[in-house]
């Protein structure tokens, strides 16, 4: 397979029954990498790209190394590798650099788990509305990195009466709000004369506000 790349292929594939490898010339960003995944993982680990603007775990072997490293590299949300086990380096720079964390190798599974349900918690309305069977938000986020729960498991997400957003930010609204919005608007759409519009027959009602005070000059 290395041979075609070396002859010139712009891009070579390695097929077997269990795995699927490619090697593709040019230049290649760390989201042009992502964009080839076919599969939408919680977390992805990179090695290198200290150019990039994501999140880093920092490996190092001792201060120096850190010290040289935070001053070239942006983002770096956490302190590993052999000065971790170092009790009186990393004492060091905990105290040096107490906005980030120096974890030793196995802290970091706990660490990443944490950053994962975070991300998984953004996408949750965050009402803590108990619908559901986790009881809040930050449980459900948890079961949905652990993979116990789905998204659709979250009632005010699968429940989509109605929705209000502002300035395109989506206000959470549980069932019982969405059913009472629904009909408020549909009560006053019916006190009014409506010639070619049929409310029994529509899927999709929409509504937009404009809440500038030029709009009543």
């Amino acid at each position: 397979t290395w041979r075609h790349i070396e002859a010139g292929s712009l891009e070579v594939a390695c097929v077997t029954p269990m795995e699927l490898v490619t090697i593709k010339r040019g230049e290649v960003t760390l989201e042009d990498a992502i964009s080839f995944l076919h599969v939408k993982p919680d977390v992805i680990l990179a090695e290198g790209f200290k150019r990039s603007n994501k999140p880093k775990i920092l490996c190092a072997e001792n201060v120096e190394e850190v010290d040289q490293a935070l001053n070239k590299i942006s983002n770096i949300i956490a302190i590993s590798g052999a000065v971790a086990e170092k009790l009186d380096q990393a004492k060091a720079l905990r105290n040096k650099y107490p906005q980030t964390p120096v974890m030793k190798p196995e802290e970091l599974i706990d660490f990443v788990k944490d950053l994962v349900v975070k991300e998984w918690l953004k996408n949750l309305p965050r009402l803590d509305c108990g619908h559901c069977k986790y009881g809040s938000c930050a449980a459900m986020a948890k079961a949905l990195t652990e993979g116990k729960a789905t998204i659709d498991e979250c009632v005010v997400i699968s429940t989509a009466i109605s929705r209000i957003s502002v300035d395109g930010k989506e206000i959470p609204l549980s069932k019982w709000p969405q059913i009472v919005l629904k009909e408020i608007i549909l009560g006053f759409l019916r006190s009014l004369k409506l010639k070619d519009v049929k409310l029994d027959e529509a899927r999709i009602l929409d509504v937009r506000i404009s809440l500038s005070e030029d709009e009543y000059r």
